[in-house]
């Protein structure tokens, strides 16, 4: 682009270089033209006068002559005219006006160049006189008005030139411009397409999500202003068009028991000491009971000491699963109680198991002595004793089965 410029810079100066040679080249011709056109006209000047005063040097009476004479070298740019005869005495000499002014001071610089100019006097073919004029050429000021006028038509056709490029530059830059603009155009027609079809989808995520268990909201920090959307308001029972809930509203509505730690989180996000802001929290619904919310969000704007300006995010209905969570943590304890007493039970059952043997021999055998003894032998009492001890311990066995989900029968005599 440079080099095309230069060279462009280059062809309009060879131009202008080219119409001033041609100017130049004109002019020369001009004045050389002028001054030998100049030069015939004064000496065919000076054969007209010599026919004029032809009659009177022949008559030797010049004095009608002397009037034309002084008009023609005041006319004429004669400095002198001098008549003389064939001898070459002079018969008359006639002067005319003095330069004055501006003429003065460029006769004086030497512009105005003098010339001699003789033309013979002739009478039917008989040279009788010559007729002899000191001729002051003038013709400096035409060629300084010639000049004039070259200069100012180079000039008006440069300007013309310089014109018409400059109206082609424009013209260039027009179209460029034009074509630049047609392309920001279309460019601009793609983006705002672009963005009514975003917009349009998030129109559409933010219909789906009024009957859904989460919603948006966007927190202007400096501002305290809060945009929620209606999937926010449906999360906690309200309708969009209940009221506009605040940034303060939105602090009151926490479970006191939470709002200490999802403040703190939230203020630690928005002073860049965390990255994301993330808590579950309680917050009351329009039925006055509490709903368990996951918020997320982030600084998306955040000024030159790293303090956010503005905040996105989310929130999330997730009571279905903190009660879910709960309803597993006791389901969990159960089953782990079930298998303690599970193990208990097959522990207390192995161990009943033995027990229930030892128990057989000493509960069996004191009847069977018993049976052998005479009615008034001091024994039989302790017999007896042991017998009801043994009894006692088959029932705390029978208990331990129960533990264990068996049964043991227990042997009772009979008489």
């Amino acid at each position: 682009m440079l080099l095309y410029g230069s060279a462009m810079a280059m062809k309009r100066r060879l131009q202008v270089w080219f119409m001033l040679a041609v100017f130049v080249g004109l002019y020369a011709s001009f004045v050389y033209g002028y001054s030998v056109h100049s030069e015939r006209r004064v000496q065919k000047q000076m054969y007209r006068h010599a026919l004029v005063v032809e009659e009177d040097v022949w008559a030797l009476n010049l004095r009608s002559s002397l009037n034309y004479l002084s008009l023609a070298a005041a006319r004429d740019n004669y400095s002198k005219i001098v008549v003389e005869d064939v001898p070459g005495q002079e018969i008359v000499t006639i002067h005319g006006p003095e330069l004055t002014g501006f003429d003065h001071v460029m006769d004086r610089a030497g512009l105005f160049p003098h010339a001699i100019k003789k033309a013979d006097i002739t009478h039917y073919g008989n040279v009788i006189g010559r007729l002899i004029a000191h001729h002051v050429n003038k013709n400096i000021y035409i060629y300084f008005y010639a000049w004039v006028i070259l200069c100012l038509v180079f000039l008006a056709i440069v300007l013309f030139m310089n014109t018409v490029r400059s109206k082609r530059e424009i013209e260039a830059r027009v179209l460029a411009r034009t074509a630049e603009l047609r392309e920001e155009i279309e460019e601009r027609k793609r983006v705002a397409q672009a963005l009514e079809e975003s917009e349009e989808r998030f129109q559409y995520a933010m219909s789906a999500t009024k009957d859904g268990m989460w919603g948006l909201w966007d927190w202007d920090v400096t501002t305290d202003d809060v945009y929620y959307s209606p999937g926010y308001y449906s999360v906690l029972g309200y309708a969009p068009g209940d009221s506009a809930m605040t940034a303060q509203q939105w602090r009151d509505g926490i479970h006191p028991a939470d709002r200490e730690r999802t403040l703190q989180a939230l203020d630690d996000c928005i002073e860049d000491r965390a990255e994301n802001f993330e808590a579950e929290f309680r917050m009351k619904a329009k039925t006055g009971e509490w709903k368990w919310i996951l918020g997320r969000g982030r600084a998306v704007s955040r000024d030159e000491k790293g303090k956010a300006q503005r905040l996105v995010g989310t929130h999330e209905d997730i009571t279905e699963r903190k009660q879910a969570g709960k309803e597993r943590r006791r389901l969990e304890a159960q089953l782990q109680r079930s298998e303690k007493m599970e193990v208990i039970g097959t522990l207390a059952g192995g161990v009943a198991h033995d027990l229930n043997n030892i128990l057989g021999a000493i509960v069996g055998y004191p009847d069977l002595m018993l049976e052998k003894m005479s009615p008034d032998d001091p024994m039989r009492a302790h017999l007896a004793a042991i017998r009801e001890s043994g009894e006692r311990a088959a029932l705390i066995v029978q208990d331990l089965l129960t533990l264990a989900r068996r049964g043991v029968a227990v042997t009772k005599p009979e008489n």
